[in-house]
This record gives structure tokens, sequence and C-alpha cells, in this order.
């Protein structure tokens, strides 16, 4: 693995410690959290209708450009440091489906 591949890799996790008492003394525990973002469809008036943005799952942060396709929107999350899980960003498209059907 290239070592800019791994920098890349490493920024999408975060560190939290924490100290806990355990059997009378208090420890130091890390817990090792995933940074995803979430990718979304949000309403424009151009001839496709939508543009892509992404959101922290965790958190307030959010992408202030829109994109035309979902890949950028993608790569955009990942320079910001959030890694992009597609089965969370295909979910709107479910939602999207199951809105046309009526369940």
């Amino acid at each position: 693995m290239r070592m800019a591949s791994l920098r890349r890799r490493l920024r999408t996790l975060r560190v939290f410690r924490i100290r806990l008492p355990l059997n009378g003394r208090m420890k130091t525990r890390e817990f090792v959290v995933k940074r995803t973002a979430q990718l979304f469809p949000v309403q424009s008036s151009e001839a496709a209708g939508f543009r892509w943005k992404w959101r922290a799952v965790e958190g307030s942060k959010e992408s202030t450009a829109t994109f035309i396709y979902f890949f950028d929107c993608a790569e955009d999350a990942r320079r910001a440091g959030y890694s992009v899980d597609e089965a969370i960003g295909s979910t709107t498209k479910i939602e999207q489906r199951q809105r046309r059907v009526g369940s």
C-alpha cells in the first residue's frame, strides 16, 4: 500500500480517549470511530432537476458546494477526510422509489 493511500485512510478515523473507572482505578480507553459522509440529492433549477451534496453522518459538517455527478460529490467528501459508504448514499434512491410506489 502506498504511503499517500495509507494517510488518506487514517484521516477518515477519529480517536476518542475516555477515562473510565476499572477495578478502583481510572483507566484511559481509546475508541476509534470511522468518519462517514452521506450523499443526498438537492433540488436544482437545472435540466436534471437535482444536484448532489454530502453531510457527515455524525456531526453537522456539510458540503458547501453542490455537484452534478454523484462521484464528484463522493470525491469531495473523501478530500474533506470522510469515507463514503456507497450503500448509505444509495438509500435515497430506495426512499424515492418507495414514495413513488406509495409504500
